[in-house]
């Protein structure tokens, strides 16, 4: 028989405190957790609503940066047939197309440019049996360049999935707006936005309390930035409110801290992200 040795009374003691006190950093609530899930799951469709929004922009300005189409009207961008005739700039994923990022993309987006977009100018992008990640995206964008380093990000109506979006965004760059390559693309994003799930009756609002940094040079691109929330669940204005928060401390890491607060009631959960 295999003998086994006894912990010493201190030492049993001392563990299962421990164990407790993980427990209750854990818990961080009186509430359960599943009492947080209908904040959680909005919390990630906006996520990933912001993403896909971003995304579509650092596409199409990708394409409004680059010499070869500037100077003969088409190029292939990432795989993608680019196309300009007079005003109209077409971005065509065809069949679909796996990008340098991973993502596959189906479907075409549609620009409508006036102006000069690298000085003063406007382009509104509209989606055409657009697909990101076998996610339908659907709606239109307005991208507004008021100097050569401030650029207005809007949407009445931006949709992926299940959540329609509304967003009204300033997008700072720091580098990389003058080169024809995205590698050493560096901006700052401030603004808000405001999300309706499929059901319509729960909505989330958004609004940027610390400047969201994306940074090409890293893998996932969003590298910090935090934005404040309020919480509408099945119409009802009940004051719940949170945050995400794209962790500044973790790096080049996928990671987002969402926390919402109910009264005197938190719950914190760390998740990743993708797409932008």
């Amino acid at each position: 028989m295999r003998m086994t040795k006894q912990l010493p009374m201190k030492i049993k003691l001392f563990t299962m405190a421990l164990a407790a006190s993980v427990l209750v950093a854990c818990e961080e609530t009186e509430l359960g957790e599943g009492a947080y899930d209908g904040e959680i799951a909005l919390s990630e469709q906006f996520v990933e609503n912001e993403a896909a929004f971003l995304n579509t922009y650092t596409i199409v300005d990708l394409a409004m940066r680059n010499d070869d189409l500037l100077a003969n009207d088409s190029v292939t961008i990432d795989g993608a047939a680019v196309t300009m005739v007079g005003a109209n700039l077409v971005i065509d994923y065809g069949q679909g197309v796996l990008g340098a990022d991973g993502q596959m993309r189906k479907g075409t987006l549609n620009v409508l440019v006036n102006g000069d977009y690298k000085t003063i100018g406007m382009l509104t992008v509209d989606m055409s049996n657009y697909t990101l990640k076998e996610m339908k995206a659907s709606g239109s964008m307005e991208i507004t360049n008021y100097n050569l380093d401030s650029i207005t990000l809007s949407s009445t109506e931006f949709s992926v999935n299940t959540m329609k979006l509304v967003a009204n965004k300033t997008l700072t760059w720091k580098s990389g707006f003058g080169t024809p390559s995205a590698d050493d693309d560096l901006f700052q994003l401030m603004g808000s936005a405001w999300g309706t799930d499929s059901s319509g009756v729960n909505s989330i609002a958004i609004a940027t309390s610390e400047r969201l940094e994306y940074d090409a040079k890293c893998a996932h691109k969003m590298v910090s930035g935090i934005f404040d929330l309020s919480f509408d669940i099945d119409s009802v204005a009940d004051n719940n409110s949170g945050s995400l928060d794209f962790i500044n401390s973790d790096g080049c890491n996928n990671l987002i801290k969402v926390t919402v607060d109910k009264g005197e009631s938190s719950f914190s959960t760390t998740q990743q992200f993708s797409g932008f």
